[in-house]
């Protein structure tokens, strides 16, 4: 949003126009600062109000448990981890990093996007979703090109394929999401609109730097990216149905683990970056009319969900896809049970020597008395 840019045009049904200031981060919707349009009242947005936070907090449980419970067995496995799992341990940290987030969002949807909780965590929040997008299509580019070494040239680069390069990779992974998520930790914060009487978290970047945003986010945080995912998914196919009885077993189920993942963020991705391009011409003024503009903004909310789904749908796809990872969630579980098992006996057993010292001291005591008395008896 351009600071000198002219009052918002309120709306029929009370909320706000996306097309001047959104992006991937939940932001209000049908607020306007380029335009002096009013549409007819809809009904839809009450129920996105409901429908949104709702989802937010399902994704916050299923991502809680099922990225932290990845994360417990990635680091209490008893082999070292491969390569693939250390992309997958900082893909799983990232999803469970943003989750925590959704309950903020909820919150602020909840209120019709009345921000509650200041300026800094407008902007720390709003930053991590990017951090979070950026940082999952990386983790999951990266274990497709581990993948592609391991399947489809396995005989070439393998020194990269290390654990210490992986590290390496993954560091650099997270300092671009934290370079790329700049902009928005800069530009995003709280604004008051006296016309709504509320306080908005939202990008209030110009014109300019939104559309370069908006650009550079399509094509390095998902066009290109994906166009590498898709060609090591392809090679890596085509190899395994050439050597299909040749491939170790194992190397057989993470690929199907990769590109199932793969997949997944495809169709979580993918709708939400189109509603984006469309949000864009409505920018542009290429579309134009309150039913397609409503629809559009309506899309962009609701699709967003869609997206950030995806942080709880890996561990899932971990759940029934990965027989290694049940083994070891398994074993886990075995030695956790075994502990507790362990350790309740132990308690079990002080216990009982503790209900056996005082029942011998009771007794000593009883006879102790009895000695006296009868003593005094004689005396």
């Amino acid at each position: 949003m351009d600071r000198a840019s002219p009052t918002p045009t309120a709306s029929a049904h009370g909320g706000l126009n996306a097309s001047a200031v959104c992006d991937v981060a939940p932001c209000p919707a049908n607020l306007t600062l380029e335009t002096e349009m009013f549409c007819n009242e809809s009904t839809i947005w009450n129920s996105i109000y409901v429908f949104v936070p709702t989802a937010y907090y399902v994704i916050l449980a299923l991502g809680v448990v099922g990225n932290l419970s990845v994360i417990l067995v990635l680091c209490l496995q008893a082999t070292k981890r491969t390569a693939a799992e250390i992309y997958l341990l900082n893909l799983a940290c990232a999803d469970l990093l943003f989750v925590c987030t959704l309950p903020l969002w909820a919150v602020n949807i909840t209120r019709r996007y009345d921000w509650p909780f200041g300026d800094a965590l407008c902007r720390v929040v709003g930053g991590l979703v990017y951090v979070n997008m950026y940082g999952s299509v990386y983790f999951l580019t990266a274990i497709s090109v581990e993948r592609y070494f391991a399947v489809a040239k396995p005989m070439s680069l393998g020194l990269r394929r290390t654990r210490s390069c992986a590290r390496r990779v993954c560091l650099l992974v997270w300092a671009a999401t934290a370079v790329f998520s700049v902009p928005v930790f800069v530009f995003r914060g709280t604004v008051f609109l006296k016309e709504y009487n509320i306080t908005a978290c939202i990008n209030q970047a110009n014109t300019g730097w939104l559309t370069a945003n908006y650009a550079f986010l399509n094509v390095a945080g998902f066009l290109l990216p994906l166009g590498v995912m898709m060609f090591c998914a392809w090679h890596i196919v085509q190899e395994l149905r050439r050597s299909f009885q040749k491939t170790r077993q194992n190397e057989k189920r993470v690929t199907v683990l990769m590109c199932v993942m793969v997949l997944a963020f495809f169709i979580c991705w993918m709708p939400v970056h189109f509603f984006l391009f469309l949000d864009f011409l409505i920018r542009r003024k290429v579309i134009g009319g309150c039913d397609a503009t409503e629809a559009i903004e309506a899309g962009v909310q609701i699709l967003t969900v869609v997206g950030y789904a995806n942080s709880c749908l890996n561990p899932l796809i971990y759940v029934f896809l990965g027989k290694m990872y049940r083994e070891r969630a398994s074993q886990i579980l075995r030695r956790v049970i075994t502990f507790l098992r362990s350790s309740s006996m132990q308690n079990m057993s002080q216990s009982s020597r503790s209900q056996s010292v005082t029942t011998v001291f009771r007794v000593s005591q009883t006879n102790l008395t009895s000695v006296i008395q009868s003593n005094v008896a004689a005396l």
